[in-house]
């Protein structure tokens, strides 16, 4: 948020020296470089629940590691729980807790990181779930982790 602002201020002070506007883009991309691009970030993918796919692709696009965002909540004991091949990723579930803390019923969010490990693809299955249930999991999604 602050380089957006230390944006905006250089914009402001040069329209006071009169730029022309082709001119303020081109310093306007330097500086915005200058002050940390150095390149396109992919975002990641959020879910809530009730339009969590059955299936998630994610092509790793020569990253090693990428995260997705999915709707749980762990107030009512509902939390995503991951089981996978070891030797081919590494999964990170982390429980972000809900804005409204200590309020039960109010839906937080699982930031479940992919790291693959090897070259293959591989599939990751994702359980809704409360810990005290195993075998009743409210849902149940696949991700598809392809190295590309």
């Amino acid at each position: 948020m602050e380089s957006k602002e230390s944006l905006n201020m250089i914009g402001l002070s040069l329209l006071k020296h009169s730029l022309s506007p082709l001119r303020l883009g081109m310093v306007m991309v330097f500086a915005h470089c200058l002050l940390g691009c150095t390149s396109v970030k992919e975002t990641t993918p959020q879910y809530r629940m009730a339009d969590v796919p059955k299936t998630i692709t994610l092509d790793m696009a020569g990253a090693r590691s990428r995260s997705i965002l999915l709707e749980e909540n762990a107030t009512t004991g509902y939390m995503w729980a991951a089981s996978y091949d070891k030797e081919q990723c590494k999964v990170n579930v982390e429980h972000l807790s809900p804005a409204n803390n200590g309020m039960v019923g109010v839906p937080g969010q699982a930031r479940v990181t992919l790291t693959l490990l090897g070259d293959k693809e591989t599939v990751v299955t994702l359980k809704y779930m409360r810990s005290w249930e195993p075998k009743s999991p409210a849902k149940v999604i696949e991700v598809v982790i392809r190295p590309n």
